[in-house]
Order: structure tokens, then sequence, then C-alpha cells
């Protein structure tokens, strides 16, 4: 027996297999020999403990497929791929039903619900966004799924909570090739995976790539999560983005997460006007080849308030560029005069065209630099660019090697951060406990 089936018997409430295959009769009942021909059928009897089943083949979805039924406690809610198998939500067809429609739907929509865990299903062509959680959901898991060419998000969470994104990979999410409406000159809409207004969150282990926009983007009024153990690559803005875009964002931490060939790596921002960020942590992450800088400060939009941000055991390498289109970017980018109690500690920057560090000038009652380490002197010591002055940061707390040769030696703090084997190594596993990371073998 699965761990799943004893906990349901443990609380006393029947588990329940439907199973769906889009090539069954009309008139199935869920059962293995008359399977329900749709997953929107098969919804109109999920409840507490029901497992649903999807065979490996492609579903058609002209229109969003709604999730409003709940799990409970001890019996969640399950959809899922029969086992072995690979069902693909083919959203080649769904068209939103206005034009503003791509703001709120999806082609899997999940919506008020709690305890539901999807799980193994690929998801594919979406005019919207590809999975959505949204209008007060929690206790919601997305595992090991897979999101191929959207408009909008490839997943998106929108004001909800307790919501866990685990193993999944999004490719080709904003793309214009599935705009619908208006102008082909403006942006999609959010980002490759959006946490928005969302309560309690682990972000782990996915893979995000040749994306369109930002690679995962925690924003709005967010609050006490964790990005971790991710693998952002080949996006045209920044792999790893923290915006309070309005409101107050707070208690987020990005640990070992693994980002390369982005435009920006990581960023922290507070674009909207009265936001601000307070307690935001990146540690332990690993930043390569980026156009910009490894780590921005955001001036855009409102360029509001930070407070009590920390940087620490990271790894910049080949970070920025001399005559970036912004201004000359490098390893560190202080640039915002705006954030308060900063601690930059213990990073490496190896390889930067410009400089290691740079921020403002007067900054030096905010900033607490200690145990950082830079392979070479700065070739920029002052830039005035789009977004600001910056000025190359030479002091206490940041040691220069001498030579190319120089050697970076590992924090000794620094965790196993992401890897392509890494997030590779984590997809056989399931979740099988509400509290992650219990995992096992399937």
């Amino acid at each position: 027996m699965t761990v799943a089936s004893l906990v349901l018997l443990a609380v006393g409430i029947p588990a329940m297999t439907l199973h769906v295959d889009p090539n069954a009769a009309p008139n199935g009942d869920g059962s293995p020999g008359k399977p329900f021909a749709s997953l929107s059928a098969a919804l109109e009897h999920a409840g507490p403990g029901v497992r649903i089943e999807l065979a490996g083949a492609t579903y058609p979805v002209s229109e969003p497929v709604v999730v409003r039924r709940s799990g409970a406690a001890g019996a969640w809610l399950v959809i899922v791929a029969k086992p072995g198998q690979k069902p693909v939500l083919d959203g080649t067809h769904f068209e939103p039903s206005e034009p503003g429609a791509w703001l709120e739907s999806a082609v899997l929509d999940l919506r008020g619900v709690s305890w539901v865990r999807v799980e193994g299903l690929s998801v594919y062509r979406s005019a919207a966004a590809g999975i959505k959680v949204q209008e007060g959901c929690d206790r919601v898991d997305l595992v090991g799924n897979t999101v191929d060419t959207t408009f909008g998000p490839g997943i998106a969470l929108w004001n909800s909570s307790n919501v866990r994104v685990l193993g999944n990979t999004i490719t080709r999410a904003n793309t214009q090739d599935r705009r619908l409406f208006g102008d082909h000159l403006r942006e999609a809409p959010h980002e490759a995976l959006s946490v928005a207004g969302i309560a309690g969150f682990e972000v782990a282990y996915n893979h995000v790539h040749h994306c369109t926009k930002e690679g995962i983007d925690v924003k709005e009024i967010s609050r006490e999560g964790i990005v971790h153990h991710n693998w952002v690559h080949d996006v045209d803005r920044q792999g790893l983005y923290v915006d309070a875009w309005f409101g107050e964002l707070r208690d987020v931490e990005m640990a070992s997460n693994l980002v390369q060939d982005a435009e920006w790596g990581m960023v922290l921002s507070a674009e909207g006007k009265d936001s601000v960020a307070r307690r935001i942590a990146f540690r332990d992450n690993v930043v390569e080849r980026t156009r910009g800088s490894g780590f921005f400060f955001g001036t855009w939009g409102g360029d509001g308030p930070r407070e009590g941000v920390t940087l620490e055991f990271n790894t910049f390498r080949q970070t920025g560029q001399p005559k970036h289109w912004a201004g000359a970017t490098g390893g560190i980018d202080l640039r915002s005069a705006k954030p308060t109690q900063v601690v930059v500690k213990d990073n490496r920057i190896v390889g930067a065209p410009t400089y290691a560090i740079a921020w403002p000038t007067g900054r030096e009652a905010h900033v607490r630099f200690e145990g950082n380490f830079a392979d070479r002197e700065p070739t920029v010591l002052r830039n005035e660019g789009l977004y600001g002055t910056v000025v190359a940061y030479s002091g206490p707390g940041l040691r220069v090697g001498t030579g190319a040769g120089a050697r970076v030696e590992p924090s000794g703090r620094l965790r196993r951060v992401a890897s392509p084997a890494w997030v590779r190594e984590f997809l056989p596993y399931r979740v099988v406990a509400p509290h992650f990371p219990v995992l096992v073998r399937p």
C-alpha cells in the first residue's frame, strides 16, 4: 500500500481512485474499465481522499479546467498522472473569453480550494497562465509538472497560503506566440513563476529556462516563504526577483539556487508607491554569466525602502559588462540609496570585468561588509548609468586577490547548491507527507 493510502485508512476516510482517459466513451463512471473522458468530468466527483489518475494522452482544452473541490487534512485530493505515463493538457485551442481574461484564467485553474495536490501533468500552449492557484487557496502542492509555452506565467500563485511548488519545469513562458489580444509590442504579463500575495510558501527544485521575462518572482504582499535549490537559466530578464510591488513584502529567503545566463542574476526592488520589503535574505546562491549585475538593488518604479537585507555566502562568476545598456554592471550592485540595515557578508566575486561591489556614495551608515572576496581589482571606478551613479567599493570587508590565478576558497557554510544534476535527482521522488521534505521513491 502507498503511504497516502495508509494515512487515509488511519483517519477512517476511504480512498477512491477515479480514472480519466480522453479516448474513453463520454458516459464513463471513472472506473478502470469506464474512465471519464475529461478531467473536468472527474472533478465533479472530487473530494477528500479522491485520487484522480490521468492516462498518458493529449487532452484538448478549449476552456479553463477549474478545480473547486477540496481535500481535507490527511485526505488530500490528488490529481496525478497514471504511473509511468505523461498526460498533456493541450491549450492550443484555449481562448480566454475576453481581452482581459488572461489576468484571471489558466488551463488548469485552482480556485479557493485546500488540501489539493497536482502532480506529474504537462500543460502546453496556454493563451493565459499554465497552472494557477488563486482566490484564497490553502495547502496546495504542485509537484513534478511541466508547463511549456504560455502567454502568462507558466505557474502563477495569487492571494493564497501554504503553497508548495516542487520539482516542476517551466519553459517558454511569457511568449508573444500565444498572445490573442492587444499589441504585440507590449510585454506579456507577469513572470515564468509568479508568487504574488502568498502567505507561507516553498518554491524548490524547479527548472525554469528559456523564458522571455523574469524567472522566479516573489512579489506584492507575499511573506514567510523560501525559494531554494531551483535552476534558472536562459531568461531575458532577472533570474530571481523579489519585489514589493505594493504593501509590505516580508520574511523571504532565496537560498542555494543556481542562476545562469540571465540579464540580471538576483534583484531586490520595491517598485510600487508606499511599498516596503523587510527581512529579505539571499544566501548560498550561485550566479553565473549575467549581462547585468549578479545582484542588483533595483531602482525601478518608486525605488522604495528595503529594510533588513542579508546577502551572504553567494558566489558570482562572470557577471556584468563594462558597456551594458544600463551602464557598467558587475558583481554586487548596491545602486539604490533606499535600502537600510544591509549586511553583505562572505560573498565570492570571480571574473567580474568591471567591479566586485559597487554602491552609491554616502552608504557607509547603512551597509556592513564582512569577509567578501574578489579575484581582481575594479576596472570601472565610477559610472553614471541609466539607473544612477555607482562607485566601486574598496575597503573593510572586501579582500581582493592578487593575479589572475587567485584561488577562491568556498565558504565553510556553503550549502549544496542547485545544479542540473540536483534538479534531476529530485524528480523521481514523490511528496507523501504534509511537511516538506519528507520524500520517498515511488
